[in-house]
């Protein structure tokens, strides 16, 4: 009857060590970080980012590292209140974003300047695109390495029209339109409206 009373006496220890362990880490990995007077914060930007952190306590663990949009926002927000806080350097990586992830985080970065501290931008890349000279334009300065290539092919927006399509087709579709901006003009007109264009 005793070993089997020491083992489970072990296993108990043991559980209670993990769930100390467990408490401890977590404390630690939501505690807010201490930020010093006239601190510049340093943020970097690239790959893919999610929307908003994950609800699920393990996901979150491994995804700790990886700030969602919406963090960024947060900190961006956060950091143009305080007066500690008297710049930031965004360094920006390749990115795998849409374009309106990075007009978020453009309007973000944007926002922050009208408290009046600035933001300079390094582009850490072999090749700069458009995603990233975008986002950087929102910055005060911008630095690249000497060797750094720019494939910069502009912003645009291209709109295809379908009505004659459907008109040889034979085809008449019947739509609902229920605003002036959802509509689906593409199959119903042969150029924009002006709600469309804007």
């Amino acid at each position: 009857m005793k070993p089997v009373m020491i083992i489970l006496a072990i296993l108990v220890g043991l559980f209670v060590l993990a769930l100390a362990a467990s408490v401890t880490f977590f404390w630690l990995l939501n505690r807010p970080p201490s930020v010093q007077a006239e601190s510049v914060l340093e943020m970097t930007v690239g790959g893919p980012l999610r929307e908003t952190s994950s609800q699920h306590p393990f996901l979150a663990l491994l995804e700790q590292d990886r700030p969602s949009l919406y963090d960024y926002w947060r900190i961006l927000d956060s950091a143009a209140d305080d007066d500690r806080v008297k710049g930031i350097f965004l360094e920006i990586q390749p990115l795998l974003l849409s374009m309106a992830q990075i007009e978020e985080l453009r309007d973000a970065l944007a926002k922050f300047r009208q408290s009046g501290k600035p933001v300079h931008a390094f582009l850490a890349l072999d090749m700069v695109g458009d995603g990233e000279l975008y986002l950087g334009s929102a910055a005060d300065t911008i630095t690249l390495n000497p060797d750094t290539a720019l494939l910069v092919n502009g912003i645009y927006a291209e709109v295809t029209f379908y009505k004659r399509t459907l008109e040889k087709l034979g085809i008449q579709p019947h739509f609902i339109q229920f605003k002036e901006y959802k509509s689906p003009e593409v199959y119903e007109r042969e150029e924009l409206s002006p709600e469309f264009e804007e």
